[in-house]
């Protein structure tokens, strides 16, 4: 017997480099069933290693020894080669050789269905009931125990083939734990690889994660873990753990993946270079492992023959299109990102180009002493090195992609930064713009202040009381232009720590009533209620009392400025060290986006709805912290809102208050009386007026002048007003706000002009109008918008919602007095012409109301007069009569109807004129027919229509089928409508419906007269009805009575059989 060693070695012939290095790619980490050298190394003849492999002693039998004497053939050479393509049972045997080692074993691979015995027992099998379809048979080892006292026994191998080759080293002898120990140490590079690649793929799914646009992570996602789960898959020492066969089998779909994600990720990183080309093979790849995968689930033939034969085809055109497209991208760009791209492609080409040439040529590579350490280190791991590098130039192109983010990212923080030192130099020139416009702003604010209290105190007791109005007004404004700069002032000395404070001993109380002192007429004029509710064992306050007055008053007077209805409290609660002042209110509260940006400044609590400034929530805040405590708000929309803030409990006795302090609050009261810090809602009663009276309401009885409604949030605003339009005759009604304007509304006032400031609490000027126009349209009540903003977008925002105009302040007095005429007088006009269009109205429903008396008494007149049609007397005594009265009378009415839309006054004297032709005419017929009546009888309308049948069928030679049935007795007229509608009917039927036969039918039907006539003639095609059917159908309706006239219906006719052409039915009611 001849011992070799066990290295596998399929000779392949030489390929062209380009197709080995894209046959290197596909074989990548997957050796499968032709490459097991690879996955397992050389194994040497001796002991220390203890695997060995005959090539020599097998014989195989290709039938069953059990049916009868067999024929052994040895087993090698050109009966190894029968394999290929045979399909059946066969049998291999020969003695166990020597078992020298511990724990001998018998290693088979390569055998999809085998079953091992020694001697006649059964050592074991695989597979023989052919449950497995899908196993890789040259990775797997099947070992089966021998024992050293089994040299010589007889081994014997049945095998169910299935055409397949059989592989190099199929079997071999030797120590298991041997081969376990030799699996796990050739597996740590395909473990180290498979690791670094499934930590290169959680990095980039937490990337693309988070950067769901970047789909270059995705690819590179993709990638790593094909690599990741193709290097796992390729670990030989799977096999000692459990049955790797489906493992082994799907890992050669990995390859396409991998390479397709390969191809996009490529893609991607160019940009728009060749991005076609790579979406191409992409899709071709993933097409294909698709139907791979289909073909391993159904065809598990087909599936070999695809990862095996086809897969090649694939994937060298991926292969050469990359490479060129990447060789010609470097050549004309030599960017970084590119030389990454190209140098991992290189190493990866190299590296499989090193591994397959020393796989396929191993033998001879091997007989050369000096290199074959090196080559069989080579043929081991070069390819794990290769895929290593290439993922690591991968890596390295996201790395350059985050660096140069970097980058970008330093240069906009520079950029933010030099921005924001410019912002903080432009903060502080505003802020001290503020501070010298505030000094300059005082003095001559204070002198006029100064000079108009002097004026009311000299003014003399005589003089009017428009005048002392005019300087207290002044007055009033002075001084809250006074305590705005004052705020502004503060604002930038606390920003600054310009503000020292003087704090005392002093107790909440004392400051909390001279504060409701304050504003409780404000709070009366809402009718609220103000309460303080700070008991007397409150410790008092280590703290400024002007500030603590000027915190106070501020959260105060916001409270009751944003307060419609209950009350607002002042409470304090404390412990050891703090005590903690809260003011509540039960207005409608603030929104919780709103809670945030509250105590910033210039930010109103409504969002800049409301009037005021927006500092005194700011300046109250940065109070409390100068005093060492802290400030916070408590409130949620509808209900309510609590401001709060701490103080530190002082630790001396309470100070009286000095003479300084009284007179601070003594100036303080009378300055919050004449003008609050957030200006609040006037008294329900109209300030101002000049008869002292209130203006809301009703207006004295006779002629009325124009009611205008003001609605404003700032009392002064008002004020100017209502001086500026006291130059007009009007009547004016103010609002405090905008839900106050739309109130007075809902409740029936019904203003001319309204004049709506825009900046309001509750409803802004903007939402008031939009729920007038919802209403009234700009002519019937005109909407005049004020406000202090004049920019182009507010006032497109104005006239979107309906204003007729928008006046931008500050304006004149004759400027606000030119428009207000101008709405009046448009209203005026617009109210004038609805009026003159409602006489008009009037006057032409009049009119067609006599012209439809005269129409009616002319319809019953020609009644009377077409009974008697067929009479020729009668007709040329009409046509004398009434023919030029009725053509001059059609003549007029047709002139008068032309011109009702364009000349109504002359339209409505050509109705006269028709009247006047109507009534000429109408005395002729009367007399026509007052000469008809003496000459004849009363009517027997029976006898009559036996009489007109008979009559007709003998002169016009036509058939009449008639049923008259018994009906109650009727009037003489009707009579007539019935006798002159048979007649109609029949000279209809016969002069333009070509009749021969008619049917006649004449009975009552639940208190109605039916009259049915039906002829074989002509269909009625609809057309408009001459004169005899137009009178006949007046009669009729004259009489409450219904016409209809129709052609027969599909399969209707005459009782003969001849089809029915046209239907005459009227129905007129019986008498009761």
């Amino acid at each position: 017997m001849l011992l070799r060693t066990v290295r596998m070695r399929r000779p392949r012939p030489a390929l062209p480099a380009l197709f080995l290095l894209a046959l290197a790619v596909w074989t990548f980490g997957f050796p499968g069933p032709c490459s097991a050298s690879s996955a397992y190394g050389s194994w040497q003849d001796d002991r220390d290693h203890a695997l060995a492999f005959y090539e020599s002693g097998w014989q195989v039998a290709w039938s069953d020894p059990a049916r009868g004497p067999v024929s052994w053939q040895p087993f090698g050479g050109e009966e190894a080669r029968r394999l290929d393509g045979y399909r059946g049972t066969l049998w291999l045997q020969r003695a166990v050789p020597e078992l020298a080692w511990r724990d001998p074993h018998l290693f088979l691979r390569g055998m999809k269905r085998f079953e091992v015995y020694l001697d006649d027992r059964l050592l074991g099998g695989y597979n023989m009931d052919g449950s497995v379809r899908r196993a890789d048979l040259g990775m797997v080892y099947h070992p089966f125990p021998l024992r050293p006292e089994d040299a010589g026994k007889t081994l014997t191998i049945r095998l169910e083939w299935n055409g397949d080759p059989l592989i190099d080293n199929w079997h071999l002898f030797g120590n298991r734990s041997r081969m376990m120990l030799m699996m796990a140490s050739r597996d740590w590079p395909l473990l180290a690889l498979a690791a670094v690649a499934f930590a290169a793929a959680v990095v980039a799914a937490g990337l693309y994660a988070r950067r769901r646009s970047e789909r270059i992570y995705c690819w590179f996602l993709l990638f790593a873990a094909s690599v990741s789960a193709g290097a796992a898959a390729m670990l030989a020492s799977l096999q000692l753990f459990f049955d790797p066969n489906a493992v082994y089998y799907w890992r050669d779909l990995l390859l396409p993946v991998a390479v397709g994600a390969c191809a996009a990720f490529y893609g991607h990183a160019l940009e728009q270079a060749y991005r076609n080309v790579y979406r191409a093979i992409t899709g071709s790849l993933f097409a294909f492992a698709a139907a791979a995968w289909l073909a391993g689930l159904f065809r598990p033939s087909l599936y070999g023959a695809m990862m095996t034969v086809w897969q090649p085809y694939v994937l060298i055109p991926a292969f050469v299109a990359i490479g060129a497209t990447l060789f010609r991208t470097y050549r004309l760009r030599r960017h970084p990102q590119t030389f990454w791209l190209l140098l991992g492609y290189g190493c990866l080409a190299f590296f499989s180009l090193i591994h397959v040439l020393l796989n396929t040529f191993y033998g001879e590579w091997m007989r050369l002493p000096l290199v074959r350490a090196l080559v069989f280190f080579l043929s081991n791991y070069s390819l794990v090195a290769g895929v290593a590098l290439f993922l690591a130039c991968m890596a390295m192109v996201l790395y350059r992609r985050f660096a140069q983010v970097h980058v970008r990212m330093e240069r906009f923080a520079a950029e933010l930064a030099a921005t924001n030192k410019q912002m903080a130099r432009d903060d502080a020139l505003k802020d001290e713009f503020l501070r010298n416009t505030s000094h300059e702003l005082r003095t001559p604010l204070h002198g006029i202040a100064g000079l108009t209290e002097s004026m009311l105190e000299d003014l003399p007791e005589a003089a009017s009381d428009r005048a002392k109005e005019t300087l207290t007004l002044i007055r009033d404004s002075t001084l809250r232009l006074l305590r705005l700069v004052g705020d502004i002032t503060d604002l930038y000395r606390m920003k600054h720590s310009g503000i020292v404070l003087e704090p005392s001993a002093v107790h909440p109380s004392r400051v909390a009533g001279v504060v409701a002192k304050v504003l409780a007429p404000l709070a009366e004029r809402k009718r609220l209620r103000l309460s303080i509710r700070i008991p007397e064992p409150c410790p008092p306050v280590w703290a400024d009392p002007n500030r603590l007055e000027q915190i106070l008053y501020n959260l105060v007077g916001n409270a009751i400025k944003y307060t419609q209805q209950g009350e607002i409290s002042v409470e304090a609660a404390w412990d050891r060290e703090f005590v903690t002042l809260s003011v509540a209110d039960t207005g409608k509260g603030i929104a919780p986006e709103r809670l945030e940006l509250l105590f910033e400044p210039f930010l109103a609590a409504e969002g800049g709805e409301g009037s005021g400034t927006g500092l005194g929530l700011s300046i109250a805040k940065r109070l409390a912290e100068l005093h060492g405590g802290t400030i916070g708000v408590r409130s949620e929309p509808g209900g309510g809102t609590v401001v709060f803030f701490t103080l530190p409990v002082s630790g001396q006795p309470q100070a009286e208050a000095s003479e300084e302090t009284i007179r601070h609050f003594s100036w303080t009261e009378e300055e919050a009386y004449l003008e609050p810090v957030l200006p609040l809602a006037p008294a329900p009663t109209a300030a101002g007026a000049e008869d002292g009276e209130s203006q809301r309401g009703s207006a004295a009885d006779g002629p009325q002048e124009p009611l205008l409604l003001i609605a404003d949030d700032e009392p002064v605003n008002v004020q100017v007003l209502v001086r500026y339009l006291r130059r007009i005759p009007c009547r004016i009604v103010q609002a405090a706000n905008g839900a106050e304007a739309v109130s007075l509304m809902e409740n029936g006032l019904r203003p001319d002009l309204a004049l709506l400031d825009i900046m309001m609490p509750e409803k802004t000027g903007y939402e008031v109008c939009q729920w007038i126009r919802e209403r009234w349209n700009s002519s019937e009540l005109p909407v005049i918008l004020l406000s202090a903003r004049n920019r182009i977008s507010d006032l497109t925002e104005g006239f979107h919602a309906g204003a007729n105009d928008y006046l931008p302040k500050p304006f004149t007095q004759r400027e606000l007095l030119a428009r207000v005429r101008i709405q009046l007088q448009l209203a005026k006009f617009h109210r004038s012409l609805e009026e003159l269009v409602a006489i008009r109205t009037r006057e032409l429903e009049e009119a067609n109301r006599t012209l439809e008396a005269s129409m009616r008494e002319y319809a019953e007149t020609l009644a009377e007069v077409s009974v008697l049609e067929e009479r020729g007397r009668i007709a040329n005594e009409m046509h004398d009569v009434v023919g030029h009265t009725l053509t001059a009378a059609i003549v007029q009415l047709e002139a008068a109807r032309k011109m009702a839309e364009q000349d109504l006054p002359s339209s409505l004297k050509r109705f006269g004129i028709v009247e006047e032709l109507v009534r000429k005419g109408l005395d002729g017929i009367r007399q026509s027919v007052r000469l008809l009546k003496n000459e004849g009888t009363a009517f027997d309308w029976q006898a009559a229509l036996l009489e007109l049948i008979a009559e007709t069928e003998r002169a016009a030679d036509i058939r009449i089928r008639s049923r008259i049935e018994a009906v109650p007795p009727l009037s003489d007229t009707m009579g007539r409508v019935i006798y002159y509608a048979l007649l109609e009917g029949l000279t209809n039927g016969i002069r333009h419906g070509k009749c021969s036969r008619f049917r006649f039918e004449l009975f009552g039907d639940g208190g109605q007269l039916v009259f049915r006539l039906a002829n074989d003639g002509l269909p009625f095609d609809g057309s408009k009805p001459g004169f005899g059917l137009s009178a006949m159908m007046e009669r009729v309706h004259l009489l409450g009575g219904d016409i209809r006239i129709a052609p027969g219906e599909p399969g209707s006719d005459l009782d003969d059989g001849m089809r029915v052409g046209c239907r005459l039915e009227l129905r007129l009611p019986l008498p009761a």
